[in-house]
């Protein structure tokens, strides 16, 4: 039997099938079942037995028409007999069973674009894409010229826009092999262009998007629809829970259909319970989707998706910190189930792993025109950014909250997007940006008579002046939000005041009135079971330690602080306060334990793409090490607890 030039798996099965030859001396036989060919029906198990039979001799006349008779001589021709037997494009299970030997001795190598989940006693080798080494050497075998060599980086372009998939490389090179004008930067430059990589990716008789509507011909109704379904989906991957309110449907049945997608190789799972498109398979859904989906069914498919990204990370905001006023999200959409997130540690995981799936959902909202959930999401996401370190993104998503809210004539909203993007360019380097902002949020804030709003701009000004070194202002702020959280009978914020206020009193060297008043604040934020205060306010107390000279009491201090900010899970402030302990160690003349603290801190904010105050630290971090002979150990290596005393 002949067969066609073929790709990827077939390839590989022929390859492996002449390295094993000699080992199966009796027969080595190839059959085509045409289980993903288009225009053509899968081989039927008794005509393929048919033709297997025929190639081991046996004469027509022998063979019977019933299809377990066939599948029965055919075990019994394999029997005692060392035959390699090359199963090509497989349908399904159902289509191989018949066809399996039933003694040992004879070995069959079965290519499928499924995975045969059905068939007892096999191997299964799911077949990744091709590294990039072999997929240039495929690229340029197949142009057979000079360009390839002359244009790496353009080939490395080329390749990553085909996904790195076997078939699209070839047809791209084969593009490129018709075409001697054409160089490869254009050839890339063709493949960027929206849209345009399927309808570039087809060359005769071979096109990607063919294979995939093929693949995609092959689904029952409710995979088809879940397929679609996903190609609307903004994020780089989804789990089961999303899944399931992107179709309205159970949990069960959405991880169901997510991982018949898998088997079908439609649909990859980088790790357990998420999933996510090849790049080029994507683009189909998405094609698949708008020719497919009814316009008010994507509508609502989307929403649902949103929804569920806001409801259920406006329950994990709530967690990480309760001591922030909520706002109300109203019910989530009908099909949309929120994922249960028990405790704040749940909220910090989801968050962690859906990060990039909420900004996306964000955009998504804000591209929709769906105002409200614009700046819904940016509060939603506000405390896990702040707990990250994320000030990049909190910024992005708060700038399109505030751009909402002004497009709805929200002033409360436009007051708190004011007061947090004023809270975040601080830390963010950009002092002379937060001003304004702080300062439109309070306007706002007593145009319509908020006073907890005001309260809170002035806390978050209190905390601008601090960095911008001037303590005079930053203490007459400190006050006002205490006296106006007073006001309200705010205790927990109060608290929190009193914890400010002592670290401005204590710069100002009123060091006897700042202890005071951060004793205070540590008190109150106990009697509340305010941790986040607890560990604020220990960050005040060695600061005044450190002030005072008393740099033992310091790095005591920050370890208590250091523990409760590990608590809460807040590598952004775990961060300032291992800077402090370096300071505080420095001090007392521990060089080593200095530099593991401060490495320890430029880690995490490196992580956060805080640059600026992981330079300024390591800049520290250097002079230390110039004045010493104390080698600095490498960020992240070593007992971090040996290294910071910690």
């Amino acid at each position: 039997m002949c067969h066609k030039q073929v790709f990827g798996k077939t390839t590989l099965a022929i390859h492996a099938a002449h390295r094993l030859a000699g080992h199966y001396r009796d027969a080595q036989l190839f059959i085509d079942l045409h289980g993903h060919t288009s225009g053509q029906a899968p081989t039927s198990p008794a005509v393929a037995l048919d033709t297997l039979l025929r190639a081991l001799g046996v004469a027509a006349d022998r063979i019977p028409h019933e299809p377990d008779a066939r599948a029965a001589l055919w075990r019994a021709e394999l029997a005692g007999r060392s035959i390699l037997v090359v199963l090509d494009n497989a349908a399904d299970a159902a289509q191989v069973r018949p066809l399996l030997p039933g003694s040992p001795g004879t070995l069959l190598l079965i290519t499928s674009r499924r995975r045969l989940v059905g068939l007892d006693a096999v191997h299964t080798l799911s077949l990744d894409v091709l590294p990039e080494a072999t997929a240039a050497a495929l690229f340029s075998g197949i142009v057979a010229d000079d360009r390839p060599a002359a244009e790496a980086d353009a080939v490395r372009d080329v390749i990553a826009l085909c996904g790195h998939l076997p078939l699209a490389i070839r047809i791209a090179a084969a593009r490129l092999r018709t075409r001697p004008a054409w160089t490869v930067a254009h050839l890339a430059d063709r493949l960027r262009q929206a849209g345009r990589p399927l309808a570039e990716l087809s060359a005769g008789d071979r096109n990607v998007a063919a294979a995939f509507a093929l693949s995609y011909r092959h689904l029952d109704a409710a995979q088809q629809r879940m397929f679609r379904l996903l190609g609307l989906n903004p994020g780089p991957d989804i789990d089961v829970p999303a899944a399931a309110a992107l179709a309205a449907v159970a949990p069960g049945e959405a991880e169901r259909l997510l991982e018949s997608l898998v088997d079908d190789h439609l649909l990859q799972q980088p790790a357990t319970g998420r999933f996510r498109f090849h790049d080029l398979v994507r683009q189909h859904a998405q094609a698949t989707a708008l020719a497919g989906e009814p316009e008010p069914a994507r509508t609502a498919a989307l929403r649902r998706l949103v929804g569920f990204h806001l409801h259920t990370g406006h329950r994990g905001s709530r967690l990480l910190d309760q001591q922030h006023p909520p706002i109300d999200v109203g019910e989530p959409p009908p099909g949309c189930v929120p994922a249960p997130l028990p405790d704040d540690t749940a909220a910090m995981t989801w968050f962690d792993r859906n990060h990039q799936c909420v900004l996306a959902a964000r955009q998504a909202a804000e591209d929709a025109g769906w105002d409200t959930w614009v700046w819904q999401l940016a509060w939603t996401l506000d405390n896990f950014h702040y707990r990250r370190g994320y000030l990049q993104a909190n910024i992005t998503s708060w700038l399109a909250g505030l751009a909402a809210a002004e497009r709805l004539g929200d002033v409360a909203v436009q007051a708190r997007a004011h007061r947090r993007l004023g809270l975040v360019y601080g830390p963010f380097g950009l002092p002379a940006e937060a001003l304004p902002h702080l300062n439109r949020s309070l306007a706002l804030a007593g145009e319509i008579g908020d006073t907890l709003g005001q309260a809170g701009v002035h806390f978050v000004l209190a905390l601008h002046w601090t960095n911008e070194k001037d303590d005079e202002r930053a203490l007459e702020h400190a006050i006002s939000a205490q006296e106006l959280y007073g006001v309200l009978e705010d205790g927990k914020w109060e608290a929190r005041a009193f914890s400010l206020i002592g670290a401005c009193l204590s710069r100002l060297g009123r060091h006897a009135e700042a202890r005071s008043h951060a004793e205070s604040g540590l008190a109150r934020c106990r009697e509340r079971g305010d941790v986040y205060g607890q560990a604020d306010a220990l960050d005040s107390l060695a600061a005044i330690a450190r002030e005072t000279g008393h740099h033992g009491e310091a790095l005591e201090q920050s370890r208590r602080a250091l523990s409760l900010w590990r608590h809460l899970d807040n590598t952004y402030r775990q961060a300032a306060t291992l800077a402090a302990m370096g300071d505080a160690n420095q001090a007392l003349g521990h060089p080593d334990q200095a530099l593991g603290a401060w490495y320890q801190a430029i880690g995490l904010y490196r992580a956060g793409n805080l640059h600026p105050a992981a330079d300024e630290i390591e800049k520290r971090a250097a002079n230390l090490s110039r004045t010493t002979e104390t080698r600095a150990p490498a960020a992240g290596s070593g007992d971090p607890a040996a290294r910071t005393g910690a």
